[in-house]
């Protein structure tokens, strides 16, 4: 795993071998995007009627029909029917005005997309040049966050461009004191009798596993709109240096576990986890796993962005919440088309990141 996450073979292989090639669910085209010295992937998207895609690719997924599924966890059951409703309505307001036509810069089909150490001073030019080619479309880019973007989410705002609030996600720095839920997690993993290996010692069908067990975890146990990713993503990615992979295999030589991260600028991410959902929960995959992406947080000696979800089991070992945002530009564009989103940003500010923070979501 390189410090550089702006992978070149990994950028050309979505390019020529095309995005479903690694995350199925995920349509789009890829080009190449040189800025101040950096390469970006730069995603094409169209909307598709009746075919079902991620987040990754789909602002409208992002924002209604994965919107959705987090409502089933909200503890106030009596918001349910409300919320359902309107995020239906918001829904439904989104595809009438196009949203999921739309440009995104460094987009990686990643759940978390990291970023590189760019003061971007030309965003204001790149912003009118995307705009002349793509006179019809959103721009957005995702997963800012006010930790780790803090001067770079202001270009964006001095640029015009709008701040939409996506998630909740936690973060944790190398030398945060190790918390005892931590500690206990440490010797589970010291002590158990899985081995932990990594991904340079697979073999096709432990691809084939790994991908099943990412399924098992965030596509049947959360939702299908997460980013699926294929057994090709894991083994190229890894193979390229875009990963690091690493599993627990166990005594029968199955894989029942697997964690993957990315670094990029000071911060890694692991887009990849998984586990064998079947297995009892007292063997402890989850908090070995999590185990592992720690001690590959220490050993880089980089900030963790650990995604969202799972709030309470993340508190407990120390991390800390933030919102995290999707920059978003569209003055280009005819007013009946801006108003939902204009709409959605102030029901977000004013109604999402509240709950989120209040219900820990």
């Amino acid at each position: 795993m390189t410090e550089n996450c702006f992978n070149s073979a990994y950028l050309n292989a979505l390019q020529t071998k095309g995005v479903q090639t690694y995350v199925s669910n995920a349509l789009g085209r890829v080009e190449r995007l040189s800025v101040d010295g950096l390469d970006f992937p730069l995603s094409i998207h169209e909307p598709v009627a009746g075919q079902q895609q991620s987040y990754v690719s789909s602002p409208c997924a992002t924002y209604g029909k994965y919107a959705l599924t987090e409502l089933e966890t909200l503890p106030a059951k009596g918001l349910h029917y409300p919320l359902s409703v309107l995020i239906k309505g918001v829904d439904g307001w989104l595809a009438g005005a196009g949203f999921d036509k739309v440009v995104s810069l460094n987009n990686w089909f990643l759940s978390t997309n990291l970023f590189p150490h760019w003061s971007p001073m030309s965003l204001k030019p790149l912003t009118d040049q995307l705009c002349d080619r793509f006179p019809d479309s959103f721009l957005i880019t995702r997963s800012l966050n006010g930790y780790h973007h803090a001067a770079l989410i202001q270009r964006f705002v001095e640029a015009d461009w709008q701040l939409l609030p996506a998630r909740r996600i936690w973060r944790m720095e190398p030398k945060s004191p190790h918390k005892r839920d931590r500690k206990a997690d440490d010797r589970l993993l010291a002590k158990t009798p899985y081995q932990r290996v990594s991904a340079d010692t697979f073999s096709a069908s432990d691809f084939d596993r790994a991908k099943d067990l990412y399924d098992q975890l965030y596509l049947d146990k959360y939702s299908g709109l997460n980013p699926a990713f294929t057994a090709e993503l894991l083994k190229f990615g890894h193979s390229c240096g875009m990963f690091r992979l690493e599993a627990l295999r166990n005594e029968a030589g199955h894989l029942d576990g697997i964690a993957g991260t990315i670094r990029c600028n000071g911060v890694i991410t692991t887009p990849v986890f998984g586990y064998d959902t079947r297995l009892p929960q007292k063997l402890g995959l989850y908090r070995m796993l999590s185990a592992v992406a720690f001690d590959h947080m220490e050993q880089a000696g980089c900030s963790y962005n650990l995604s969202a979800g799972a709030g309470s089991f993340k508190r407990l070992r120390g991390a800390e919440p933030t919102i995290e945002w999707t920059a978003c530009y569209m003055r280009h564009l005819p007013f009946a088309r801006r108003l939902p989103i204009g709409v959605l940003r102030t029901l977000l500010q004013n109604i999402g990141v509240p709950l989120m923070n209040r219900f820990d979501l």
